[in-house]
């Protein structure tokens, strides 16, 4: 079983385009299910076999954990009857699992200003650009000097899947990423105390001591990604929009951000529908 799970991370890696964070997630989900069943082949294992091991998950972990973990299963023996090595799947016969509806909480205007009004130099460039472009942590920490156009306001980022899209982001924040670059022409664009590459661990570290500075419990980047999503949506622009801005391949994704401000949304609907009362 070790080869095939070795085959199928390096068919995600290469063929499907997934980021090596996702890789490694694959790949710790995989080999704990080896582990698990390390004694049999592949082509024995049993529909039976793979609800015991979801006992053992519900044992352990948390709805979501259990649903990627589960999902990851699912594509993996999905891709064993693609190459021809199995000709049915155990998973076939298990139930999907509903992954718990958790809506996204976002951050105020009034906090994202404390969090920025606290930070300076590289730290306030950071908190500036994940609120004015909605990027994700890895499109950040990913993210070259060469690709960003001062002049235009605009950077090009590559989110998931490897596809790039193009995010502008405002005045006040250009003015901010020049003075924090100073006279570097390339390279990355957020670097740490060594000039190299910033990790996500740091921007969360970052991030966490901001948010801890000014009493609001709770503050990671992709936080900010749920606020720039979210105030978009209370100035009027629409999903559609909003899910090219953010990256996102369906717009079912977008969708979720909805459920954060329906007392807003069905003001507005009452404010507007000729037939609301």
């Amino acid at each position: 079983m070790k080869k095939e799970i070795w085959n199928f991370l390096e068919y995600q890696k290469i063929i499907k385009g997934l980021s090596l964070i996702t890789i490694r997630a694959y790949s710790f989900d995989l080999y704990q299910f080896f582990i698990f069943y390390s004694e049999k082949g592949i082509g024995e294992i049993s529909f039976e076999d793979i609800r015991q091991f979801l006992v053992y998950l519900k044992s352990k972990y948390k709805v979501v954990s259990i649903v990627r973990k589960i999902s990851v299963l699912r594509s993996f023996f999905k891709w064993l009857i693609i190459e021809g090595i199995l000709e049915q799947s155990p998973m076939d016969f298990l139930e999907k699992l509903k992954m718990p509806v958790v809506l996204p909480k976002s951050l105020t205007v009034f906090e994202v200003f404390l969090l920025s009004d606290n930070a300076s130099g590289r730290d306030k460039s950071i908190v500036e650009f994940l609120y004015a472009t909605g990027v994700r942590c890895s499109e950040l920490v990913a993210l070259d000097i060469e690709k960003v156009d001062f002049e235009n306001k605009i950077a090009i980022v590559c989110g998931k899947g490897n596809k790039e899209r193009i995010v502008p982001f405002h005045h006040e924040c250009c003015r901010y990423l020049e003075n924090y670059i100073g006279l570097r022409k390339k390279g990355p664009l957020f670097v740490g105390a060594n000039n190299k590459r910033m990790s996500c661990r740091a921007v969360r570290t970052v991030i966490a001591r901001l948010g801890k500075a000014v009493g609001i419990d709770r503050v990671f980047p992709h936080r900010f990604r749920h606020s720039f999503a979210t105030h978009l949506l209370e100035n009027g622009a629409n999903l559609k929009e909003i899910q090219e801005l953010l990256g996102h391949t369906s717009i079912s994704t977008t969708q979720r951000y909805i459920g954060v401000h329906l007392d807003y949304l069905l003001k507005s609907y009452n404010l507007y529908h000729p037939y609301a009362a």
